[in-house]
């Protein structure tokens, strides 16, 4: 069903995710050509932010949606349980370390 609190939550933290990557992009034009449209400086960048933020959202979405319960009580553990291995879940939570990292560094 449908609930407006979690839904302008997400469009909060959508909107957020996007704000904390507008200063690297606006850094790395001053690298570019002085001929670059604005546009092109713009819109590429965006673009890829957004469907950077799409794709993982989306598919954090459909784990979560997935899950149900057993994800909302432990997120890490839930993905680790779905590699099925030893050497996949491994690599998994290795992934969500690096992830955290790098966030975590460039902010």
């Amino acid at each position: 069903h449908f609930s407006v609190v979690p839904f302008l939550l997400s469009i909060a933290l959508a909107a957020g995710w996007q704000l904390t990557y507008a200063p690297y992009a606006s850094d790395y034009s001053r690298y570019l050509p002085r001929d670059t449209k604005f546009g092109s400086a713009w819109f590429g960048p965006f673009a890829g932010s957004v469907l950077g933020a799409t794709i993982s959202m989306t598919l954090g979405v459909f784990i979560a949606a997935a899950g149900g319960q057993a994800f909302i009580g432990d997120q890490v553990g839930f993905m680790g349980n779905l590699a099925q291995n030893r050497v996949l879940a491994i690599l998994v939570f290795i992934s969500i370390v690096i992830g955290k990292l790098t966030i975590n560094t460039l902010n």
